[in-house]
């Protein structure tokens, strides 16, 4: 699912909830945690538990993965604009953690 049309990354994950639903089954008996750094210093915690998301504003204690990038790449990303290989290539985000975590998370998107 690709999330056009939003211009922060407050409003997307202000909406993560409802894109959650939106996935119905494929988040189903999947769990993790997942952190977003901002390039301005802004940190975002998405806690994935079987199919329900929960966003805090604050550093993960142990996070599954975590994504480090700018908020424009972010959003470019989520609307399509950007494929997660060219945004890797470019290095316009950084993945620490493991893979199958990050494929979890973009089961959200």
């Amino acid at each position: 699912m690709i999330v056009p049309g939003f211009e922060s990354i407050e409003e997307v994950l202000q909406h993560m909830e409802q894109l959650a639903a939106q996935a119905g089954d494929r988040l189903k008996g999947h769990s993790g945690c997942f952190e977003l750094n901002l390039t301005d210093g802004r940190v975002y915690t998405l806690l994935l538990e079987d199919g329900a998301v929960r966003v805090v504003q604050e550093k993960a204690e142990k996070p599954d993965c975590v994504l480090e990038s700018d908020e424009k790449s972010i959003l470019q990303l989520l609307s399509g604009e950007l494929s997660p290989a060219k945004a890797l290539l470019l290095r316009r985000v950084r993945i620490h953690g493991g893979m199958d975590a990050l494929r979890e998370l973009m089961k959200l998107i």
